[in-house]
């Protein structure tokens, strides 16, 4: 090969040549090798192959499966040196290398272990903190800092350095409903989150140490959906300056856009490229009917000063107003419009006609092993935001205190927009219990509050007013919960203002790739990878792997951004069947031209250039 002999005399490479080899090379990829477990009578079953990990140095191999067990292989002779049978109480999610010898495991008994790649038959450590499946495991060199995550929404870090008789030290950095998984970008200065509301998390400049007290009391969830409704929510607005550029460390961003077509919902999926250029995610789409792999840049952006200092404006308590910043304003529409939110579906918004033209249809799907016993309710054909209960329910309370103490000031103006909450219905249609502490919209607009109202006793002390009403059904046990926010607007009408300090924070546009793929194995987490160079990503697809690339020569990223801006769809390189089953998991070797694949029966491919 004329590129191996240029090398070997140390010339320069043409232009485009390594481009035209590597080409070849990952083209040229095909299954060699397998491992199953039915050719190893002496095994036991492991399950489905939930992770694949290589060391740093690419000498060992780690799987971690379903039926509570680990095994390691040597990737170069495929020869399996190592099992551990119950190495938990449930299955194995996850393997995390901190060096050549020392590994993590994470499991849904709620555990995460240590290991010595030398003496496998005790773990060094157990560490006890999560409350729910830990899915995902991370390690910061530059702190000697654990990170994990789990379903039950907490990201903690740990110092396996500074064991003491109690376990070893502990922090719960931050915490989120809907959170799927979390990623170290390579130097540990970015921390990138997937959730179930069809966004991600990116926090710059990342400091661990003080990354829990830089973002007490701020939930994405309640923010996400401040940012749909373009409603201020105070609590939420309270949090504007978290995305300010100013920010030295710990800068909050939300990635929310997606392809056209891709309505995601859980993004289940997430690692970083080699250089830490982008994020790569993998989502299901609300309805069910699509799964889409995309990527995100999370570079720094150049922003102009300008922009910086508006940004950075928002010091001020949301949940107090300034008279000197406030100004009077008019406005003047019969316009109504609506905002629906599901305990585990999104927000959206309805027109007029749907919003006062009776129930609005839905289907909740019931799944037996979503996402490994994650289940979701969804609305189809929809742009929505999963919030939980908990969110909506701190969001409607603190509007709530707001308005009353504005209510309080003698010379407060006009109203502003109201919350009522409208009825609570527990799966039947008549309304029989009605709350002291709740406000009550009638249908014609009306509202009323007080103790032991009623519907007949309301519609005679009403007063028509600006307001927002939530019709809120509460259905067990699947504890599915509608709200109807109902933002009428009728003849003028004086309000104030917000202060500029108040305002709501714009996410960027940050998709630069994408691709669609098979939509098989619903209910299962399928882990991505990319190669060592970062050129090339492996994909489960259906029961085999799918070579994905940034261009048809397999360029590296920063050579073939999208122009003006647009996403651009992923180039596929080849497409390798050679599973019996679902695959799940994917990983590159950090040092050889090697890809490994594992699917649910258990079986372990190995895939190598052909050439």
């Amino acid at each position: 090969c004329a590129y191996l002999r240029n090398r070997e005399l140390g010339m320069k490479p043409k232009l485009g040549s390594t481009d035209r080899f590597m080409k070849g090379l990952y083209t040229s990829f095909l299954p060699c090798t397998y491992w199953d477990h039915n050719e190893s009578l002496q095994n036991a079953a492991p399950g489905g192959i939930f992770n694949l990990e290589f060391s740093p140095d690419g000498s060992l191999l780690v799987a971690a499966c379903e039926k509570r067990s680990i095994l390691m292989f040597d990737p170069l002779s495929r020869q399996l040196l190592n099992t551990v049978d119950n190495a938990h109480f449930d299955c194995v999610n996850c393997v995390r290398f901190l060096d050549s010898r020392v590994f993590a495991t994470c499991s849904d008994d709620s555990t995460v272990a240590l290991w010595d790649a030398r003496n496998l038959k005790t773990r060094i450590r157990t560490l006890h903190g999560h409350s729910n499946w830990v899915k995902n495991i991370e390690f910061s060199q530059s702190d000697g800092l654990l990170v994990t995550s789990g379903f039950d929404g907490s990201i903690y870090t740990w110092d396996i350095n500074s064991y003491t008789e109690s376990g070893f030290l502990y922090n719960r950095v931050f915490h989120t409903n809907g959170l799927m998984r979390t990623r170290l970008n390579p130097d540990a200065s970015k921390m990138i989150i997937c959730t179930t509301g069809g966004y991600l998390i990116l926090i710059h400049n990342l400091d661990l140490r003080t990354l829990a007290q830089d973002l007490e009391g701020f939930k994405p969830n309640m923010y996400r959906l401040m940012q749909l409704s373009q409603t201020t929510i105070p609590v939420a607005a309270n949090f504007t300056h978290l995305f300010s550029k100013k920010r030295k460390k710990n800068r909050i961003e939300f990635l929310t856009d997606f392809p056209d077509g891709d309505d995601a919902e859980v993004v289940s999926s997430l690692q970083v490229h080699p250089q830490g250029w982008c994020a790569l995610s993998r989502n299901i789409s609300n309805d069910e009917n699509s799964e889409w792999t995309c990527v995100h840049d999370i570079q720094d952006l150049d922003i102009d000063s300008s922009s910086q200092e508006d940004e950075g404006n928002s010091e001020q308590s949301a949940g107090e107003e300034s008279d000197a910043e406030s100004e009077q304003s008019t406005v003047s529409s019969t316009e109504m419009a609506s905002m629906v939110i599901g305990l585990n579906s999104r927000a959206r918004v309805l027109s007029s006609a749907e919003a006062v033209g009776g129930r609005v249809p839905r289907r909740v799907l019931r799944r037996q092993n979503a996402f490994r016993g994650f289940r979701a309710q969804v609305v189809p054909d929809r742009g929505e935001l999963t919030v939980t209960s908990t969110d909506v329910w701190e969001a409607l309370v603190a509007i709530r205190e707001a308005r009353a103490r504005r209510d309080r000031r003698p010379e407060a103006p006009a109203l502003e927009s109201r919350l009522r909450i409208v009825r609570m219905q527990s799966g039947i249609e008549a309304v029989r219990a009605w709350h002291a502490d709740s406000d009550i919209v009638l249908a014609d607009g009306s509202v009323s509050s007080g103790l032991n109202s009623n519907p007949d006793e309301s519609r005679s002390n009403s007063t028509h007013t600006t307001g927002r009403s939530f019709y809120i059904i509460s259905r067990p046990p699947h504890r599915l919960v509608k709200m109807f926010i109902l933002l009428s607007r009728f003849v003028t009408r004086t309000f104030k203002v917000m202060p500029k300090n108040h305002k709501i924070h714009q996410n960027t546009p940050r998709l630069t790739h994408f691709i669609e793929e098979s939509n098989v194995g619903k209910g299962f987490i399928k882990e991505l990878c990319f190669s060592a160079d970062g050129r090339l990503i492996c994909s489960p697809f259906g029961y085999g792997v799918r070579l994905l690339s940034f261009s048809p020569t397999c360029s590296e990223l920063s050579s073939c951004v999208p122009e003006h801006g647009r996403p651009a769809r992923l180039h596929e390189i080849g497409t390798n069947v050679s599973h019996s089953d679902i695959v799940v998991s994917t990983k590159f070797s950090p040092r050889h031209c090697l890809l490994v694949s594992g699917c649910l029966t258990g079986r372990i491919v190995w895939h190598q250039p052909v050439l």
